[in-house]
């Protein structure tokens, strides 16, 4: 994500390792997106 840090809730046999590099695929429907200086959720 461009240097940014996310978090992702992945299935449960993926088996990241941690520094690897993968391709994510999201899914807009399901995104839940924070204000980082608030904390609180953006938008409904």
């Amino acid at each position: 994500m461009g240097g940014t840090d996310v978090t992702a809730r992945l299935r449960a046999d993926a088996k990241p390792q941690a520094g690897a590099t993968f391709r994510l695929a999201i899914d807009m429907a399901k995104c839940v997106l924070f204000d980082p200086a608030t904390q609180q959720r953006i938008g409904s």
